[in-house]
């Protein structure tokens, strides 16, 4: 690209900037990621129901059983250091029926197979200021994973490793979309290339580009992937925060394509391709506020 951007303040589409916000195959498979952890999380794992009992008043009343029924899920471990999934018990839920103050509640609790005849009462606990959470005394109120804290300390980890990738990458496209909305543009030289390693032929590069404003030398690194040959000498376009010129960026690493009109000025692009780019991002934060719904509600 060249210098041929309008003077900012500039307009830019908001198909410009889901495409420039979202697009890129490692961008969207890492939201995807993130967002299947965070539903198995929460699924599996995290108990909302049992926490509440945890922190709350109890008190237990009398109830009535009404439905058994198996589930798909099993006391199965998993065995982290041979990848090795044991089968355990089949999981069963358990439905129920109670009164309090006159008022009929339906409930359900989970547990492994029980020999639990209809014509006994059930002891119920639920919670003093929430009777509508409850379970069989003895049992859960919700489907957790086995096998102590391991398990849900391994998949916290892995949380918080793909929350920690997609948001180093979401702040830097946010900082290129304010850039190429208000950043100046300058031309940056290239002054050094360094080494970062080399694999099966292929060469990383560091490469330092240097750029001046009102007489002041700046410097901004990028790391191009290795197909991109980048020579010492060569000149590229910058964009630059006019308060903060050292925070700079290439205007080529703007992850989507840009395409001027007559004027200069940024163009839409369609709605197909910004349908198609905005897909994996909604299915995932639909994923995720579902599974927090389904769970806390």
């Amino acid at each position: 690209m060249s210098n041929e951007l309008l003077p900012p303040p500039r307009r830019i589409p908001f198909s410009v900037k889901a495409k420039c916000l979202f697009t890129g195959f490692r961008y969207q498979i890492s939201v995807l990621f993130l967002a299947f952890a965070i539903a198995f999380f929460l699924v599996f794992a995290f108990d909302y129901p049992s926490l509440l009992f945890y922190k709350g008043a109890i008190e237990t009343t009398t109830g009535t059983l009404v439905g058994k029924q198996k589930t798909i899920f099993s006391t199965g471990r998993i065995n982290f250091g041979s990848a090795m999934v044991r089968p355990g018990q089949p999981i069963y839920k358990y439905f129920y029926v109670y009164s309090l103050k006159g008022k009929p509640y339906k409930a359900s609790s989970v547990a492994i197979d029980r020999p639990i005849d209809k014509e006994t009462p059930l002891v119920i606990e639920y919670l003093k200021e929430r009777p509508s959470i409850s379970r069989i005394q003895g049992m859960s109120p919700g489907r957790h994973l086995t096998g102590g804290v391991t398990p849900i300390v391994v998949i916290i980890v892995i949380i918080l490793i793909a929350f920690l990738a997609v948001y180093s990458m979401t702040a830097k496209r946010i900082r290129l979309i304010h850039l190429l909305k208000n950043g100046l543009t300058a031309t940056g030289t290239v002054k050094s290339k360094n080494l970062l390693s080399r694999s099966s032929g292929r060469e990383w590069y560091e490469v330092t580009y240097e750029f001046t404003v009102d007489g002041h030398c700046y410097q901004v690194k990028d790391r191009p992937y290795y197909t991109e040959r980048v020579e010492i000498g060569e000149r590229r376009t910058l964009l630059y925060d006019r308060k903060k010129p050292h925070k700079a960026a290439l205007l080529d690493n703007i992850p989507c394509s840009i395409v001027f009109d007559e004027s200069g000025g940024i163009m839409s692009d369609s709605p197909r391709s910004t349908i198609i780019t905005l897909l994996i991002p909604v299915a995932s934060i639909t994923l995720i506020m579902l599974s927090i719904y389904f769970e806390v509600f």
